[in-house]
């Protein structure tokens, strides 16, 4: 149990690798996932999953717009 948690806990891209090995401990899933970090930080650059960046202030306008807070022909 306590090592599904650790394993859930991980990146997406780290978590897939080390849920294949199956591994038993807690101490297991924590080499493989380094291991697995290793191997990412050593990609090139491009190959890198970039994060989103998220547009606050547009998210905004459209959740204002739809409580009728803000009229959406203004930007639109």
């Amino acid at each position: 149990m306590l090592v599904t948690r650790f394993v859930l806990g991980l990146k997406d891209e780290i978590r897939a690798v080390v849920m294949v090995q199956l591994p038993t401990i807690v101490t297991q899933a924590a080499e493989i996932a380094w291991a697995q970090e290793e191997v990412l930080a050593s990609l090139s650059p491009k190959l890198q999953k970039k994060p989103r960046r998220f547009n606050l202030s547009a998210y905004w306008i459209v959740v204002l717009s739809r409580k009728g807070m803000l009229p959406m022909s203004r930007y639109t």
